[in-house]
């Protein structure tokens, strides 16, 4: 019998399978999301602005060169995701959302996250869009002893706008969770993270 915690993992990757493509299947970026999240919207559609004042990483605390976009950590519905976060523009007052990444924890097994991940990629394949797919496995640069591994494949379309399903496989040494990322990237963010991020 499942306990709790694989429950909660295996409602999650079922409602991602389901809510992560919109019925229209259309190849604007826009008519995807991860929830009920897309790129392009307000974070204020779906939070109180205290809430999202809160929740904003400070630059310093980021791995970031660059300061243009801010990372906010807020979470609204936690029976799906184990972590929500947006990367929105700074001192944007209307706090549109330029970035989507829910994580799912895997704490025992990073098999059942390649596995997980297997069935994401298959949908977005299945709808039949207008994209280019690549896939690749490296080394995170965080961790300098290159046992911690980050595998990715990754949907462009030709606006420059980016889907990608990434699964990250950290060494013991980097304390850090084995999780499955569900990641949508404006051309804008994608460019920014690209060029400027972390140079």
């Amino acid at each position: 019998m499942l306990g709790s915690w694989s429950m909660k993992k295996l409602l999650a990757i079922i409602i991602l399978s389901l809510c992560f493509i919109t019925p229209t299947h259309a190849n604007d970026i826009r008519d995807f999301q991860i929830e009920e999240f897309s790129v392009g919207d307000s974070l204020l559609d779906y939070f109180k602005e205290s809430e999202i004042k809160k929740g904003i990483v400070p630059f310093k605390k980021t791995n970031y060169k660059d300061n243009s976009f801010s990372l906010v950590g807020i979470t609204k519905n936690a029976e799906v995701y184990d972590r929500t976060q947006f990367h929105i523009k700074k001192d944007d007052p209307k706090y549109i959302i330029y970035n989507i990444t829910g994580k799912i924890l895997y704490r025992k097994n990073i098999n059942e996250c390649y596995e997980d991940m297997k069935t994401l990629v298959s949908d977005v394949e299945n709808l039949n869009i207008d994209t280019t797919k690549n896939e690749y496995k490296k080394n995170h640069s965080a961790d300098k002893t290159g046992n911690s591994k980050n595998t990715t494949v990754q949907f462009n379309f030709s606006s420059g706008d980016v889907i990608k399903i990434s699964c990250y496989d950290w060494s013991k040494k980097m304390k850090y969770t084995d999780n499955l990322r569900l990641i949508i990237n404006t051309s804008e963010f994608s460019t920014w993270l690209n060029t400027k991020a972390y140079k």
